[in-house]
């Protein structure tokens, strides 16, 4: 093909210029055989460039849209470009397999052009726009969520780039007090969620948790009255939910109970070694709590302000716990008769043995 192009092309100029030579003599008019000579002239012409410009169309439609992708540690594909949404590029190699990357595991430069090529999420019909509802702070080459508009109402989705850079992290106390939002998109891009993060965000019914996340602050969810469902992506490596609470990935402690979450009895799996701080704040459906023998640890203010919590119930020795875990609640403690550790206080409640239980 490189070579026939050229010649074709060739041999059609030499058959225009040798047109007279090659015809037998014309018994028209001159004027006659000099419209036919041009009309020949024009067709070969016009056959010329249709040789020249359909190969030319066809490579363009061929070019290949794969480009090299590079991740954090270095590694490379060739890939092409499907689609970014909620911080994950989705791309398609040349054998057709289909692979989902969250954007801060690729590189600067790949992040960058990723950022070129995205386009921004359409909100749902009450969604918040991002701006100006949102304040941020870029710091180096990521960006930090580090307040909200308290006047924003309804739902919030924050962005996985903003400025060309992806949204990593959200800052201590960055929703306080944002009573009207009632859901919050966290993109697929955030490691990080910093202390109190949505403290006071009373309104909050649900939040989902991304597989990115590998940090999640005491009290995040502190004040939440409202909150009935805290979900984790299923390929979070550092986080989980079971029944909609959120623990760590081993179920070895159990973080935040959402305070909104209907029913009035629990039963902390015997998996759980610590009771988190602040994990059942403000639950005031809850009136009853069974803890497995596993329990060593209850952090501060564990069961605060839990107004309908009567009794709590202990299967294994007594645990450490922080003198202020019962600031604002009055439950009574029940514990097994052979169990060590016990007194007839326990962080300044009354114990008595399951046995007595009501």
């Amino acid at each position: 093909m490189k070579y026939l192009i050229p010649l074709l092309a060739f041999s059609f100029l030499i058959g225009c210029d040798g047109e007279k030579s090659n015809e037998r003599p014309s018994k028209d008019s001159p004027e006659e055989a000099f419209t036919k000579s041009s009309y020949n002239k024009r067709t070969r012409l016009l056959f010329l460039l249709l040789i020249l410009i359909v190969p030319c169309v066809s490579a363009q439609e061929k070019k290949s849209p794969l480009r090299t992708w590079t991740s954090d540690i270095g590694t490379k594909i060739e890939a092409e470009l499907v689609s970014i949404a909620d911080g994950e590029v989705t791309l398609k190699t040349k054998t057709g397999r289909t692979l989902k990357v969250p954007l801060h595991k690729l590189s600067k430069a790949d992040q960058e052009f990723a950022a070129a090529k995205s386009s921004p999420k359409e909100p749902t019909k009450d969604a918040v726009s991002v701006n100006p509802n949102l304040k941020h702070e870029v710091k180096g080459d990521e960006v930090t969520i580090t307040g909200c508009d308290k006047k924003a109402s309804g739902e919030l989705i924050i962005a996985a780039i903003i400025e060309g850079k992806p949204v990593t992290s959200i800052e201590e106390y960055a929703f306080w007090k944002c009573t009207s939002l009632t859901s919050i998109t966290i993109p697929n891009s955030v490691t990080s969620i910093g202390e109190g993060a949505f403290r006071n965000c009373n309104n909050l019914t649900s939040i989902t948790i991304p597989n990115s996340v590998t940090y999640i602050g005491v009290y995040a969810f502190w004040g939440c009255t409202n909150l009935t469902t805290i979900k984790v992506g299923a390929e979070n490596a550092n986080y989980t939910d079971v029944e909609e609470v959120l623990f760590n990935k081993k179920k070895t402690l159990l973080h935040t109970y959402p305070a909104g979450k209907a029913g009035a009895n629990y039963v902390i799996p015997n998996s759980v070694t610590r009771i988190w701080h602040f994990s059942f704040n403000g639950c005031s459906s809850l009136k009853s709590i069974t803890i497995g023998n596993g329990v060593t640890s209850i952090g501060e203010k564990a069961f605060w302000n839990c107004t309908s919590l009567t009794a709590l119930t202990f299967l294994g020795d007594a645990p450490k716990i922080s003198n202020d875990a019962f600031n604002e609640s009055s439950p009574i403690i029940y514990r097994e008769a052979d169990a060590k550790g016990w007194g007839d206080t326990f962080a300044g409640r009354p114990v008595k043995l399951i046995s007595e239980k009501p």
